[in-house]
């Protein structure tokens, strides 16, 4: 009778003791545990929402630090957009996580052109300008055999310039070469 009580009695210490370690193992990695969330950042913001839109352009001026794992850009994503029609303007909304799962969001509003603009814009950055219409101002063969199309397409004015690479011409027959690539 007396050893089952010494056991019990000895087991109980042990299993004590053992919780008491586990416990503290327990407080230790609590208190050592990351809980603070990524900041996400943006940096500029001179870019037009159009539906389609590829999510690396929308991502392009974000960033994310982590105080413990630094920088986590590479780990952010586009959560949701929501398009308002009325006001021409779409919220994007970007969320991250640090590597210990602490969640950050956040989101910015961009400027929204209607469908048929953006299917305009897809064009002309598959054209390859990406939104840098300054070559397609000069009357090169090259830049008018992409862009002058896409007009036509899309019923788009043009101003044709006489002027190349080279700048505005010196000579009136110069400036009409110019102008007869861009008409023809």
């Amino acid at each position: 009778g007396n050893d089952l009580i010494y056991y019990s009695g000895k087991w109980a210490v042990a299993f004590t003791v053992l919780n008491i370690i586990l416990i503290t193992v327990c407080v230790v990695l609590l208190l050592n545990k990351d809980r603070k969330p990524p900041v996400i950042s943006f940096s500029g913001n001179d870019l037009i929402y159009y539906s389609g839109i590829d999510n690396e352009k929308l991502l392009q001026g974000v960033g994310a630090v982590d105080a413990k794992d630094g920088d986590v850009t590479d780990r952010i994503v586009v959560e949701k957009i929501v398009q308002n029609k009325n006001e021409n303007r779409a919220v994007v909304y970007y969320a991250v996580t640090d590597l210990d799962g602490n969640a950050a969001k956040a989101s910015r509003v961009f400027e929204a052109v209607n469908e048929a603009t953006g299917d305009a814009m897809k064009d002309i950055g598959m054209a390859g300008f990406d939104g840098d219409m300054d070559g397609a101002l000069l009357g090169e063969p090259e830049t008018l055999e992409k862009i002058l199309p896409l007009c036509k397409k899309y019923g788009a004015a043009v101003v044709g310039l006489a002027l190349d690479k080279g700048g505005i011409p010196p000579t009136a027959e110069g400036r009409f070469a110019i102008a007869q690539r861009i008409v023809a």
